[in-house]
């Protein structure tokens, strides 16, 4: 008298599988097709939050000499002295980069937070090697 009920359920009930089974096929689509929206979202808000620093690389060292980076930070070090230099993660926080070449860049994308120090590993002090053994004829 009304038409159909809107019930999902209904269909089970009444013994239709196949009505229910397109039912839950909608169901499961449109759950879909939201998680999707949220990914793209979550994803496309990301890189809007992520910033860019830039560190300077001259004969008298870096700078600035320490950064201080968020989740998705990229830091690029340029070389802007004539001699070649080389960037050295403390403690190993992140890749050491190539030897720069004067106006070469090295760029590292951050997947954690936090202070990160860095030193020239072509000017680090080296560290003198420990004594030696002569060997008696």
């Amino acid at each position: 008298m009304f038409g159909k009920c809107k019930d999902p359920f209904w269909s089970i009930r009444n013994g239709d599988q196949t009505e229910w089974r397109a039912n839950r096929r909608v169901f499961m689509m449109r759950r879909l097709l939201g998680t999707t929206f949220a990914v793209a979202a979550v994803l496309a808000v990301a890189p809007a939050l992520s910033a860019t620093k830039t560190v300077d690389i001259t004969q008298a060292g870096f700078t600035p000499t320490k950064v201080t980076i968020d989740f998705g930070d990229t830091v690029t070090w340029t070389n802007k002295d004539t001699a070649n230099h080389q960037v050295l993660a403390d403690q190993g926080a992140f890749p050491t980069s190539p030897v720069l070449q004067p106006n070469q860049t090295y760029s590292y994308t951050f997947t954690k937070s936090g202070s990160f120090g860095y030193r020239d590993e072509r000017r680090a002090p080296r560290t003198a090697p420990g004594p030696r053994r002569r060997s008696r004829p």
